[in-house]
């Protein structure tokens, strides 16, 4: 019945976000911004990376978007980057190595950041807007490099 008054509301299977699972198994995501950047198209939603080369990102459906100057990756609510190769991402007992939970201490200069990777006794979100605005700080001193962001939530 909520899913039903939902969808009327917002026809989610429209705008490519509805979730495979049911309502009430996973935690919201509220925005009453990213229909419209959707409709413009300021925001556009691509499926799984298969690989990066340079600039270069190659998706699981086969397309290829070229100079690319950041990444956001929403990962939503599965754990893990699983095309990312790197020793800094192994997950051990449900954790990442993370300085200020969101850099690998082994990537200098730091070219990627992990936003949301964490469980408060609160809301995720004003968390995951500090380390956006300490990632773009890091970020503005790398700048020759292409950086990464990659968006976690539970």
């Amino acid at each position: 019945m909520s899913e039903r008054w939902l969808n009327r509301q917002f026809n989610h299977e429209m705008y490519g976000l509805k979730p495979e699972h049911r309502i009430w198994s996973q935690h919201p995501t509220i925005s009453d911004d990213l229909p419209n950047r959707l409709i413009s198209g300021t925001v556009v939603l691509k499926p799984d990376i298969r690989r990066l080369r340079g600039r270069s990102v190659e998706f699981v459906d086969g397309s290829v978007l070229d100079d690319i100057d950041a990444i956001i990756s929403a990962t939503g609510y599965l754990f893990g980057f699983p095309f990312i190769d790197h020793k800094a991402f192994a997950i051990k007992d449900n954790l990442v190595n993370l300085y200020k939970l969101a850099f690998p201490p082994d990537i200098t200069p730091p070219t990627i950041a992990v936003i949301g990777c964490l469980q408060p006794l609160g809301g995720v979100l004003p968390l995951s807007e500090m380390q956006s605005r300490l990632a773009t700080r890091v970020f503005k001193v790398s700048v020759w490099q292409v950086p990464w962001i990659l968006i976690c939530e539970y």
